[in-house]
């Protein structure tokens, strides 16, 4: 399939600084999305509704709605104190629009402040359009354990499943990750879907330095028992969590 790429920023005195990725297919193109508030000073809730209401502007100016949404990352100073103001603002910014407050979307929020000084947050997203107009099936996943999120998008006999937050279960960091590789798997299996599809993972550490070499032998052990051959591209990142 033709693939175009285009790459631009936009400044929004009002709402948000905008950076987009547009990736043009024959069938599908892809958003991809990093909105900074325009004033690093402002509090975090003024921070948040100026970033909400960017991309609320960005939806309607492309002809899509808040279902276009398949993903997004949330970047914070403070996540322990910020994150509560998130969800209050973000319910009071959909309120305000009159779009349903989808809680199921695959989201991530890390603890990992942004580069620039002062600035509290910063939020990436994923939106997807059908090239023609034509109507995509797109809804969330259910039932998914732990905090774990999802969405599925179903095209043309195609299907693209984005999966947030799916966690193992264990005090012991190894077998932590093995059930969380284990959750996953079935997770997929739920959906006609599995680990031999994945083309994509990011998995995020409280310790990348400390964990990671205890990580990636259970990661190389579950493809090997899964009998993958093709190993998805994948990133390790580090971020703290709600607790600290």
């Amino acid at each position: 399939m033709n693939q175009v790429l285009d790459h631009f920023e936009i400044s929004h005195a009002g709402t948000g600084r905008l950076l987009i990725s547009k990736v043009k297919g024959a069938e599908l193109n892809d958003l991809y999305l990093s909105i900074a508030p325009p004033n690093d000073n402002d509090t975090v809730e003024e921070q948040l509704r100026a970033i909400y209401h960017c991309l609320f502007e960005v939806l309607l100016s492309v002809g899509a709605g808040p279902l276009n949404l398949i993903s997004q990352k949330l970047f914070f100073s403070d996540i322990a104190h910020q994150y509560p103001i998130q969800q209050q603002v973000r319910r009071q910014v959909y309120t305000e629009q009159g779009w349903p407050l989808n809680e199921e979307l695959a989201t991530a929020y890390l603890q990992q402040p942004p580069i620039v000084a002062g600035r509290c947050v910063e939020l990436q997203a994923h939106i997807i359009l059908a090239s023609d107009f034509e109507p995509m099936s797109i809804r969330s996943v259910d039932n998914l354990p732990g905090l774990a999120t999802g969405s599925v998008v179903d095209f043309r006999g195609l299907r693209h499943v984005h999966f947030r937050n799916l966690t193992g279960e264990s005090d012991d960091f190894a077998t932590q990750a093995a059930t969380m590789f284990a959750r996953a798997q079935d997770s997929l299996k739920d959906l006609g879907v599995s680990f031999h599809d994945v083309v994509r993972t990011w998995i995020y550490l409280s310790d990348l330095k400390g964990d990671y070499n205890t990580f990636n032998p259970v990661r190389t052990e579950f493809f090997k028992d899964t009998g993958l051959l093709r190993i998805p591209a994948s990133t390790g990142i580090q971020g703290g969590d709600l607790s600290h």
